[in-house]
């Protein structure tokens, strides 16, 4: 009996042994928030407001609208992702006027409302909602990627 005992713990301990070394490794999975490829600079040309937007390392954006370093408003605020899904919100905003003041207004709003990516060839295709009307209307912008200067 003790034998018998012996053998079927052997035999379940030699199938449990098997079965675990066999299994393939798995892949790492990134946290759902950490997107080191959307981290960076981008530019959106536009033929009346030439845009730049910045993303963070610790999941901060900031927005720049005007002609390079002379911006007339930065939206600054945080962000996250979930697979292809960018959230965005808005907590401030800095508007240079023409006298050359500078006017702080808090904000808690979202940026890019329904928003979607995809990145491919140092391009950011962004996909969100509007409301230009009375109608929400689908509106797709492109960003290229502003590689380092070497």
């Amino acid at each position: 009996m003790i034998k018998k005992t012996l053998l079927y713990c052997y035999v379940l301990l030699t199938i449990g042994t098997i079965h675990t070394s066999c299994k393939r490794p798995q892949a790492k999975q990134e946290p759902a928030n950490h997107t080191p490829t959307l981290s960076g600079e981008w530019i959106q040309v536009s033929p009346t407001h030439p845009r730049r937007l910045i993303f963070m390392d610790n999941g901060k954006f900031a927005m720049f609208i005007g002609q390079d370093k002379h911006y007339t408003l930065q939206i600054s605020g945080t962000y996250a992702t979930r697979r292809d899904s960018l959230k965005t919100k808005a907590t401030e905003q800095l508007e240079k006027k023409d006298d050359k003041t500078t006017v702080k207004t808090e904000l808690d709003n979202v940026l890019f409302e329904n928003a979607t990516y995809h990145l491919k060839d140092d391009k950011l295709f962004l996909k969100y909602t509007t409301y230009p009307a009375d109608a929400p209307v689908e509106t797709n912008i492109v960003w290229q990627r502003v590689l380092p200067r070497g």
